[in-house]
């Protein structure tokens, strides 16, 4: 296979670091393809850059990072044949969202949004150290995410088409969402820490 594109791979993923009151933590979206400054080969409606898609994903998401979040800079990584798997291709600020994150801050609590393609391909969103006023462990399917962030975040990536599974298959629908605790991040924090 050396030599050839790995055509069941995205094109790539972007990370956005943050630091939660508890500490630093990336969000990872894989993505379509873009040129060397940013700009989607095909936006996704008025999106026609990585930014845009950044402060979108983020102001859709306000309401799943606790309060006090900071975010750093993207950084967009290309899937690429063997030897290399991935390389570096760009990084850049971008248009801070609108609202501030608003969630509660709880240490080692783990929100998971889990996605899926009309193929039934997985994708799956990360946000840590945050509650929704939910105690944990909970599972909400779809129709019972109620108004506010959780409906809010998956309405969004379910419209955006240069958001997509590791596979590249557009996300289609939310299976559910899950909060736990997360005890590798606990261990690290201090069980002390949970009790904030």
């Amino acid at each position: 296979m050396s030599g050839l594109l790995d055509e069941s791979l995205s094109w790539g993923y972007v990370e956005v670091p943050y630091i939660t009151p508890s500490a630093p933590h990336v969000i990872r979206f894989h993505c379509r393809e873009m040129d060397t400054v940013g700009s989607w080969t095909i936006a996704s409606g008025a999106e026609l850059t990585v930014m845009n898609t950044v402060t979108n994903f983020l102001q859709a998401s306000h309401a799943l990072f606790p309060t006090g979040t900071t975010f750093g800079d993207l950084v967009v990584w290309k899937n690429n044949p063997d030897p290399i798997p991935t390389a570096f291709w760009f990084t850049s600020s971008y248009s801070p969202p609108e609202d501030e994150p608003s969630s509660t801050h709880k240490p080692a609590w783990m929100l998971t949004m889990n996605m899926k393609a009309t193929n039934n391909r997985r994708a799956k969103f990360v946000f840590a150290d945050v509650s929704i006023g939910i105690d944990i462990p909970f599972v909400r399917v779809r129709d019972s995410f109620g108004a506010g962030g959780l409906d809010n975040f998956a309405d969004y990536v379910e419209a955006n088409s240069n958001i997509v599974t590791i596979d590249g298959d557009n996300i289609a629908s939310t299976i559910n969402a899950t909060g736990t605790l997360n005890n590798t991040w606990e261990r690290r924090y201090g069980k002390a820490e949970n009790t904030v």
